[in-house]
């Protein structure tokens, strides 16, 4: 596995969050709360042993795991999921590179899971992680022990 540029991940993720308003305090506060879950991704993963390139993958899950929070507010003027849209669905739309989602155009993150995650397998596991992370339960089919892990890593103390 090619490493992960943590610090042009936090380039990037920082660009992307600053054009939705850096004097927004709830966007201030998911910044934050993303920051938390990323660096925890971390720590969770380093303490099972994981090897470097793997406590890499489970903080970049925890990086983009609300990327879709940060769409959210501009397109419906709300966090809430149940009035608004899914945001993992808009999230995911948004690491997959479309411009529109529900309906509302929306700021695309071209590039990035490919180039960040470093190969094809571990934008996959990125991918799983982000679109579970809101499921109380995991599917009926069979998931990577790995993903099963980084999932459990983005849910920990989310919330």
């Amino acid at each position: 596995m090619a490493g992960i540029d943590r610090a042009a991940c936090l380039n990037a993720f920082g660009s992307y969050v600053d054009a939705f308003g850096g004097n927004d305090a709830r966007i201030a506060l998911k910044r934050e709360h993303t920051m938390r879950v990323a660096e925890l991704c971390d720590g969770i993963a380093a303490s099972f042993g994981m090897l470097s390139g793997d406590v890499d993958l489970a903080w970049l899950c925890g990086l983009l795991h609300d990327i879709g929070r940060f769409e959210q507010p501009r397109v419906s003027g709300t966090f809430k999921d149940a009035v608004s849209c899914s945001h993992v669905l808009l999230g995911l739309a948004a690491l997959n590179g479309e411009r529109e989602f529900a309906g509302y155009a929306i700021n695309p993150v071209d590039g990035w899971l490919d180039l960040f995650a470093g190969s094809a397998e571990d934008a996959a596991i990125v991918r799983q992680a982000v679109s579970l992370h809101t499921d109380l339960r995991l599917p009926a089919v069979a998931v990577c022990a790995d993903a099963m892990l980084l999932r459990d890593c983005v849910r920990c103390r989310q919330g």
